[in-house]
């Protein structure tokens, strides 16, 4: 398969990040935490599958293991609102570490982005490192 990913290569074609893939019976399932640096975004039309319709979609580009990704997100949501995820990325630059991943909430999933250097605050016998230094 060498040759068709050289061909892939030479058409410009840039592989899509993959945080989920569709079950055969249905759904979808996680394929774990990325680990992507952000490299950049542009705004494109692209067409909407069910509808045929064109709509505003950010196109994200990241680098993971040393391979460029991109990931498309729609401008709105399904209810007219900006997109959660683009709302999240905008907190990012480029050249920021982050981990994506694929996250099931109920009946629905949502993409959770974290960035690498942010600090989750650990807790330990339900107080915070915040609560101890307080208490100190």
């Amino acid at each position: 398969m060498e040759k068709s990913k050289e061909l892939v290569t030479q058409a410009g074609i840039v592989p899509t990040l993959k945080l989920a893939t569709q079950r055969p019976g249905g759904g979808v399932s996680a394929t774990g935490p990325h680990t992507v640096t952000v490299i950049s975004e542009s705004l494109i039309n692209t067409t909407q599958y069910e509808t045929g319709e064109k709509v505003a979609t950010m196109r994200y580009f990241f680098e993971e293991a040393g391979e460029k990704k991109q990931y498309d997100v729609e401008v709105k949501d399904k209810n007219g609102n900006l997109h959660y995820l683009i709302q999240r990325m905008a907190e990012f630059k480029p050249g920021d570490v982050l981990t994506m991943e694929c996250i099931r909430k109920g009946a629905r999933n949502y993409i959770s982005v974290q960035k690498v250097d942010e600090d989750i605050p650990v807790i330990e016998d339900g107080r915070s490192d915040f609560q101890k230094q307080i208490e100190a």
